[in-house]
């Protein structure tokens, strides 16, 4: 199956090249800056490079049961420690 397991996700970024992966996509997804271009097409180009990023930081601060649930479209709730 090409789904990521959460044992993956829950691993991801303990390491040198999952740090260096996610420096990057900061980058390209405008993670700290403003996704407002002058041309609309960009805009929304940067945009869906930014939901991408918020993806990936809500999956990467998720428990192993929460995600679970979220795979199992269960609810979850993601302040839960």
């Amino acid at each position: 199956s090409s789904d990521v397991c959460s044992s993956d996700l829950l691993t991801f970024g303990n390491n040198m090249a999952s740090q260096e992966v996610l420096i990057d996509l900061a980058k390209f997804c405008r993670a700290d800056e403003s996704v407002y271009h002058p041309n609309q097409r960009l805009t929304d180009i940067m945009i869906g490079r930014n939901e991408v990023w918020l993806r990936i930081t809500q999956h990467l601060n998720l428990t192993g049961e929460q995600l679970a649930a979220l795979y199992n479209g269960q609810s979850y709730n993601p302040n839960k420690e």
